[in-house]
């Protein structure tokens, strides 16, 4: 019984510990793999950001899209130096699509944003295809096993490493009993 409590515990550790090495990448998991940037709306409610193109300059009548729970609330164009405007947000966790990037942000209400939140969002429409690329989830480093499934198969192997020999115990024990038995 003493043995059973120990693997347990031993393997309760080891999963949790998997879960918290995985779970950061995964708080603002979404196409980009970026993490959420903390912006604050203005007095009326409205999102003011800045699009940059691959040159650096403002990206001029780019299309912005403003994402709740993966579905679009709200779209606007860009204006001549990168400017967009979205009026009518409620604060809480969105994205920002401009083309197949996309930035997770947490937007909040005036005067309730964190220290070093930004007053506009600042983008970069620089679209990089890289065939292959990692898309930034922690690995073990076997290929497409994630660290909590490396973590639950080893917890599992030493479970069942013990269970067997508890096993093969119990079976000697029955074997003694059977001898002290019989005359």
């Amino acid at each position: 019984m003493r043995t059973h409590t120990l693997v347990t515990r031993a393997a309760s550790i080891a999963v949790c510990f998997g879960m918290m090495l995985s779970a950061p990448a995964a708080t603002f998991g979404n196409e980009s793999g970026g993490t959420a940037r903390d912006v604050e709306l203005s007095a009326d409610g409205t999102l003011q950001g800045h699009i940059y193109g691959a040159d650096g300059r403002g990206a001029e009548s780019t299309q912005v899209e403003l994402r709740f729970r993966n579905a679009a609330v709200a779209r606007a164009n860009t204006g001549e130096n990168g400017q967009f405007t979205v009026t009518g947000v409620r604060p809480g966790v969105h994205d920002i699509a401009v083309g197949s990037m996309v930035t997770p942000v947490r937007l909040w209400k005036h005067g309730t944003a964190p220290e070093g939140a930004l007053s506009q969002a600042q983008l970069s429409a620089k679209d990089f295809v890289v065939r292959g690329q990692d898309n930034g989830l922690p690995t073990s480093g076997l290929g497409l096993l994630d660290v909590v499934t490396v973590t639950s198969l080893a917890a599992g192997g030493v479970a069942a490493g013990f269970a067997i020999d508890n096993s093969n115990k119990i079976d000697d024990l029955q074997d003694e009993i059977k001898d002290l038995a019989s005359p």
